[in-house]
């Protein structure tokens, strides 16, 4: 993304400009991608998001994750991993200023609709990019995002030349124009070396869902030809064209009625098929086996959506996604501080103060408890920590100021010192 941009014109901010309409060259309507998607047809999909004509594959991405149940239990999953996990918001140091901007940075990241931001945003995973127009607001005290609007990919196109900048198609520029600044949070996780358009989970996920989509079309042809007995009729000799037609009409009534009338020179006999079982088993197991790929694509493992065979085998797997949620967090992170609180603190506070930082503390519960061994056993051994540094790592808020209006020990593990005025500085016992 280009550097920090100058502080635009207001005007700019309030208006949405990426709003789809049927009367735009954003239309809201999509043509299917995925029905009767095949080898040839996916190939020319990927070759055209290649060359930067995204349109198509992007809107195959969506139905891909509209459709199948199971890539989309793991990557909403892996997105909600991230988006309801509590973030910190860090101050850059104690001093009075910086702590009133921290504070009016987390009153924005506790607003209700910060976390489904958190989510659009994450919809990068699957796609390679996201786009989230920011709308701003001013009938209060301070510049603040009053929405945040996830935009559509294929609304959007690359430059000419490197095919790596996005630029929002509007109807004076079909091509596309350039993003302006403060109003686009743009999440590009580095999933994959190359270029964002490449890196998307479903662009693997693309190929395992239509073989996949081969297989339950097969299964299901299987099963109405397995499942259901085989009617045969039988009539008398010398049958009439009328008698043929009433035994066909019959047979044919009693697939979709599971009722018909006949003479009583007929009969219809039901014969039951053997030998099926096995070739259900295959299906289904073909079936199993691509949900086990889409599983390793999104999680990098298959223990925690199907069965496992040991806790020990549980837990390194267990490890390996929390090591991937992780990487997402620091990554969605870093955007948002880039292109929403960046924006924020340069509209409220000038463009010369420093930003303050965010952190998603996401721990598992053993995880937890070997970090509070470590404190103990470090205070234990005479060192010193800082309170807060604890508490933001476990995730406990602040505690509330004593009655007697003494402040709460700094430190741990020696004689608490405190601080007697807000900006005075920190003495750290030797």
């Amino acid at each position: 993304m280009p550097s920090e941009p100058k502080t635009p014109k207001g005007a700019d901010l309030k208006t949405e400009v990426g709003k789809p309409s049927v009367r735009s060259v954003r239309s809201p309507y999509r043509s299917s991608q995925a029905s009767g998607l095949n080898p040839a047809r996916l190939g020319r999909l990927i070759r055209a998001s290649d060359d930067g004509d995204t349109d198509a594959f992007f809107a195959l991405c969506q139905e891909i994750e509209e459709r199948d149940s199971h890539y989309r239990a793991v990557l909403t999953g892996r997105k909600q991993a991230v988006s309801g996990a509590e973030l910190h918001v860090v101050a850059t140091d104690d001093k009075r200023a910086p702590r009133k901007i921290a504070d009016a940075v987390r009153s924005l990241v506790k607003a209700p609709e910060f976390e489904g931001l958190v989510f659009d945003l994450l919809d990068g995973l699957g796609k390679g990019v996201s786009f989230v127009e920011i709308v701003w607001d001013t009938s209060g005290s301070e510049w603040r995002p009053s929405r945040y609007e996830w935009r559509e990919q294929r609304h959007f196109a690359w430059d000419t030349d490197t095919l790596s900048i996005p630029l929002l198609k509007t109807d004076s520029h079909p091509r596309g124009e350039p993003l302006a600044p403060y109003k686009w949070a743009v999440h590009a996780p580095r999933l994959l070396t190359g270029p964002v358009r490449r890196a998307g989970l479903s662009r693997t996920a693309a190929a395992i869902w239509m073989l996949k989509s081969f297989t339950i079309r097969d299964l299901m042809v299987f099963s109405e030809q397995y499942g259901m007995p085989i009617r045969v009729g039988k009539y008398g000799t010398n049958p009439t064209p009328e008698d043929r037609a009433a035994l066909d009409a019959a047979i044919t009534n009693i697939g979709t009625d599971a009722g018909a009338s006949i003479p009583d020179s007929m009969k219809i006999e039901f014969v039951e098929r053997n030998g099926g079982g096995s070739g259900e088993d295959l299906y289904l197991g073909t079936a199993a086996y691509w949900n086990g790929e889409l599983s390793k694509l999104v999680l990098g493992q298959t223990m925690t959506t199907e069965d496992g065979s040991s806790l020990g085998q549980a837990a390194v797997h267990e490890r390996k996604e929390m090591a991937i949620i992780k990487a997402d967090a620091r990554a969605v992170c870093a955007t948002i501080v880039r292109d929403v609180i960046t924006p924020f603190v340069r509209l409220n506070f000038g463009p010369d103060v420093e930003i303050p930082t965010l952190a998603y503390k996401i721990r598992t519960p053993s995880e937890q408890a070997v970090f509070m061994q470590n404190v103990t056993q470090f205070v234990k051994l005479g060192g010193i920590l800082e309170q807060s540094i604890v508490r933001d790592e476990l995730g406990f808020p602040d505690p509330p100021q004593p009655e007697n209006g003494e402040p709460h020990p700094l430190f741990l593990g020696v004689a608490a010192k405190t601080i007697a005025a807000p900006d005075a500085p920190v003495e750290v016992p030797a």
